[in-house]
């Protein structure tokens, strides 16, 4: 089971994609997903369930909403399920894994005027997992995303990415610096959103972990730019890691198309997101 470790009082985001990877299209689909007690829902598209009329085969969909954690500790996000009819108008549940949050005590009590809250309040900026299981000489992929609130000036963000030892970014927009470090700088206008994709080359079998940085700041202001920490865990394995059913999931006839639902966490300002998968 993934962890993320997310700061106390800090706002993250649910993230939710399905997809169909069958041949045929699935309708009445149906995604439910719950709130943990210690969280507080901030938006998005929950409670109330998220319904689509169809999805046709190698289509996907994502939903999402953003939660507030509100006490340290360790804590299990329930799986979300989805229900759909098949191409025989059979109803078919499939529900993804859970993902356990380790959220870290804040050092200022949660005020409004940390870190946290104005990161929060002033940008999105994410970087999450992609593809972060992997058979040695794969691709692992990871998704930088960021937004800039149309009430801001120009947005000015540097990212610095450093992999594993040996391995290295492939992605064309981020140059090597010293220290096996890699970086990118792009600008953002108020209202303006960049989604960058940072590939890494697997060389090695085990377990690791992708660290980096994310500082933003806006205008001319450079003495309140915002520094934020990232670490992600991967795995690269030598063979293919075995498939399994998921937990609770109704059998599908081999005529029926497949469907997957994958669940992630992203944190706003510059948190990780683990996918689970």
């Amino acid at each position: 089971m993934d962890i993320l470790d997310i700061g106390q009082f800090q706002e993250s985001t649910i993230k939710i994609l399905i997809e169909n990877s069958g041949t045929s299209e699935v309708k009445a689909i149906e995604i439910m997903d719950s709130i943990h007690l210690s969280f507080d829902l901030m938006g998005g598209d929950f409670p109330n369930p998220k319904k689509f009329d169809s999805i046709r085969a190698g289509e996907s969909r994502e939903v999402q909403y953003t939660i507030k954690s509100k006490e340290s500790g360790a804590f299990t996000i329930d799986p979300a399920t989805v229900t759909y009819a098949d191409s025989d108008g059979n109803i078919q549940e499939v529900k993804s894994e859970a993902v356990s949050i380790k959220v870290v005590p804040s050092t200022d009590g949660g005020s409004s005027g940390s870190n946290t809250g104005q990161n929060s309040k002033s940008a999105s900026v994410s970087l999450h997992g992609e593809k972060t299981d992997v058979v040695m000489g794969e691709d692992i992929l990871l998704r930088l995303s960021a937004v800039n609130l149309i009430t801001k000036p120009k947005m000015h963000v540097q990212v610095i990415i450093i992999p594993p030892s040996g391995m290295s970014v492939t992605s064309s927009e981020f140059s090597k610096s010293a220290a096996g470090q890699f970086t990118a700088n792009y600008q953002l206008e108020p209202g303006d959103g960049k989604d960058i994709e940072v590939r890494i080359r697997s060389n090695q079998v085990g377990d690791f972990n992708v660290n980096g940085r994310i500082i933003y700041y806006f205008g001319d202001d450079k003495e309140k730019a915002e520094d934020q920490t990232l670490n992600l865990p991967i795995k690269v394995r030598k063979e293919p890691a075995p498939t399994a059913a998921p937990a609770g999931s109704a059998e599908v006839p081999d005529k029926s198309p497949g469907f997957e639902i994958i669940a992630g966490i992203i944190g706003i300002a510059g948190a990780l997101v683990l996918r689970k998968k």
